[in-house]
């Protein structure tokens, strides 16, 4: 569940590889947390072959129930939600208290690319999650590289529109009607109407359109 949490989270951000689940790392993991009187923290000393992967901890709080740990994606929905921390122009976090960086940080190693491999561990209010590579959030132009914009290589934003395609054909299948594909020129060509002025949602009328797409529906 976790793993899959997980690389819909990345394909959001900018369609990254997905990770993998080591299940040698997770009973590792499952291994420390299970051991009378865990915390939240596992030594780096028992991380064994772990010890250069990355971590992220997640902990209950008053405000959730324990089955919220066990049965949703919450921990990584609360990593992920770290996003609104990161400053994805400069690739560092977007102030330097400690709660801020904590949370950019565990944002940026959800998202990394340069991370493939995963392994969870889950018990009481705990999730704790490895992976491997880790990430390097304290170095700005690493961490642009790995975490920044790539979405919008092409003239639109192809991760949205690749996105947005699975889902509609989804809904079409159960409609038994044929898949759509996606025609980057319709794209690049609404996105440059978009990005004229201020956009305010009123697209050209049919007759102003490029003529290539005046039979559209819209």
């Amino acid at each position: 569940m976790a793993l899959e949490a997980h690389n819909e989270a990345r394909e959001k951000l900018a369609g990254y590889v997905p990770l993998q689940l080591d299940t040698a790392m997770a009973k590792a993991i499952q291994a420390q947390i299970d051991k009378p009187g865990f915390a939240g923290t596992i030594e780096q000393a028992d991380k064994g072959a772990y010890a250069s992967c990355g971590e992220n901890v997640f902990g209950l709080t008053d405000l959730t129930k324990l089955s919220d740990v066990y049965l949703t994606n919450l921990a990584t929905d609360t990593w992920f939600e770290g996003r609104r921390q990161y400053n994805f122009e400069q690739g560092v976090a977007n102030g330097d208290d400690p709660a801020t960086v904590k949370a950019s940080n565990q944002f940026v190693q959800v998202v990394w690319a340069a991370s493939t491999k995963v392994g969870f561990g889950v018990k009481d209010k705990y999730v704790v999650a490895w992976y491997c590579k880790a990430a390097e959030p304290g170095s700005a132009s690493k961490s642009f590289e790995n975490v920044g914009e790539v979405c919008n290589t092409q003239g639109f934003n192809k991760c949205y529109n690749d996105r947005a395609l699975g889902d509609i054909n989804r809904k079409r299948k159960y409609h038994s009607t044929g898949p759509l594909t996606l025609d980057d020129r319709a794209a690049r060509a609404l996105q440059l109407e978009m990005n004229r002025g201020r956009f305010d949602g009123v697209m050209p009328p049919a007759g102003d359109r490029d003529p290539t797409f005046a039979d559209c529906g819209q």
